[in-house]
């Protein structure tokens, strides 16, 4: 059988096969002619063959499927994402709020956090977080000389009669880019003592 043969390599052209030669070479030979041929005409060169691209597809959708709830709501805007009640941000957010719910409250006291309970995120116009917190007075009472200047999370915790709890959920706005963070919404319930019964409780004797 004679076999055609082709023309030899210059710089910037491809060795083209001369007639018959494809029948002789298998796949891998038909492979490197077409890399040989990209290359001369400059076109970009790739080993993904037709073979190879359903599995490719097929492991690219499985990593997309595995990924947790979290990484697809922190990329969509208005999902929520849940946070761990120990990260610093959290902490950071907590004291805006708490700040703010100080300025506002009519109390003589100050209140501080005692136990973030959870917290969550929602991408908006900037981040809106929601928290749930236990705070508790302390024995720091407001006053003009100090004003807003009081760190609360020095001040020890009030006892006895003067002792008060409140189980709160607050709505934080943060805007990083524009230097803004304020509470925009909180509902605060008292904590009720363990060994304090609601009325009627128990039955009727």
């Amino acid at each position: 059988m004679v076999q055609g043969r082709g023309l030899p390599d210059r710089p910037g052209q491809a060795s083209l096969p001369g007639p018959g030669a494809t029948a002789s070479l298998g796949g891998r030979g038909q492979m490197s002619l077409a890399l040989k041929a990209a290359r001369a005409a400059g076109g970009p060169l790739t080993t993904m063959t037709p073979r190879n691209l359903p599995l490719a597809m097929g492991l690219a959708l499985c990593c997309l499927l595995v990924l947790p709830q979290d990484a697809w709501a922190r990329h969509k805007l208005g999902g929520f994402q849940n946070l761990s009640p120990s990260d610093p941000q959290v902490e950071k957010v907590v004291q805006v709020a708490m700040a703010d719910y100080n300025k506002g409250s009519n109390s003589l006291y100050y209140f501080r956090d005692t136990n973030i309970l959870k917290a969550q995120r929602q991408l908006l116009a900037g981040f809106k977080y929601y928290l749930t917190v236990e705070m508790q007075s302390t024995i720091c009472p407001k006053n003009k000389v100090d004003g807003n200047t009081t760190d609360v999370t020095h001040c020890p915790l009030a006892t006895g009669v003067q002792q008060e709890k409140l189980h709160c959920n607050f709505v934080v706005l943060v805007v990083s880019w524009k230097n803004i963070s304020y509470l925009q919404k909180h509902n605060c319930v008292h904590m009720e003592s363990p060994v304090e019964q609601p009325e009627g409780a128990g039955g009727r004797g």
